[in-house]
């Protein structure tokens, strides 16, 4: 499938002379992670990667949930009748097709980034909002996690960064070549991959949370944050 990638064909989380097993999830986690950024780099291989891991989700959870007897008596008329009916904002008539729907919803809870998951996640807002109230503050954050600085910084080792940082103190002395060093340094011709953009991503989010709510992420616990005492804190991201 990628060549480029696997030039001898004999590497895979299924290899029967691996001496330990391991998940594809943690195999696809071991290849983006590794210090060889050819895979992180790759245009197409984590998007494959994630619909392969959604395919074994789904295969996995319906296989206990759902039985064969499920279908019984759902025709293709029925299943056309009662998505006229959702799209026309009805509900559904087909008793059938209403318990079948039910079964589906319930395994797609358990997926992440399925539309049956933000189902879940808001039934969870509203939970907290009917025991603890509604929220004081509605928060949107975009840190910009392509073309940051600290981001392209993170890319250079410490001696490369002590560099930068003399550059950034003497900027009384700035002269010509020590704004191409900055430039250098903080733009790059290569770009971040994906899972640096999503580790600075979930760093940065990480760190406003605990500065303004006071939240731990250690030990789960809430201390007096910038917002004062928060009792609880709820984060989605789009």
């Amino acid at each position: 499938m990628y060549p480029n990638l696997f030039p001898t064909g004999s590497t895979g989380p299924c290899q029967e002379r691996r001496p330990r097993s391991i998940s594809f999830k943690g195999w696809v986690r071991y290849c983006l992670l590794m210090k060889d950024n050819r895979f992180r780099d790759h245009h197409d291989f984590m998007f494959s990667m994630f619909n392969i891991i959604q395919r074994i989700a789904v295969s996995k959870l319906s296989r206990f949930k759902i039985r064969g007897y499920s279908f019984h008596g759902v025709t293709s008329d029925m299943l056309k009748e009662a998505l006229q009916e959702k799209l026309d904002g009805k509900p559904i008539s087909h008793l059938q097709v209403t318990q079948l729907l039910r079964k589906v919803q319930r395994i797609g809870a358990l997926i992440e980034h399925s539309p049956f998951r933000k189902t879940i996640l808001r039934q969870q807002i509203f939970g907290m909002i009917t025991e603890r109230g509604w929220p004081t503050f509605f928060l949107t954050v975009n840190p910009s996690d392509v073309r940051s600085p600290l981001l392209k910084l993170s890319r250079y080792n410490v001696e490369e960064r002590n560099n930068l940082l003399k550059i950034i103190y003497n900027a009384d002395n700035l002269t010509e070549d020590k704004l191409h060093s900055w430039m250098k340094y903080c733009y790059p011709g290569t770009h971040a991959s994906a899972i640096e953009c999503s580790n600075y991503f979930h760093k940065v989010i990480q760190a406003i949370i605990e500065v303004l709510c006071g939240f731990n992420y250690r030990s789960k616990t809430y201390s007096t944050g910038l917002l004062g005492n928060v009792t609880g804190h709820f984060g989605v991201v789009e």
